[in-house]
């Protein structure tokens, strides 16, 4: 059994969790972010992506 298939489109869902693990370490580990860690576990982690998401589309937009 292989954790990983190249042909199967399962490995975008497990890069996706992957980077979701990361970047909660991350913000857990760092001092001054810690104090995210609730705020995440309130509304989300999806909600909060798709603020930071909003946020950098808008200051991207007037460069593209």
């Amino acid at each position: 059994m292989r954790i990983f298939k190249p042909r199967d489109r399962d490995w975008q869902r497990f890069a996706w969790l992957f980077a979701t693990a990361v970047v909660v370490v991350l913000l857990a580990s760092h001092p001054e972010l810690r104090v995210l860690i609730p705020v995440i576990d309130v509304m989300g982690l999806d909600v909060l992506v798709l603020l930071v998401g909003w946020q950098l589309w808008e200051y991207a937009r007037p460069f593209l």
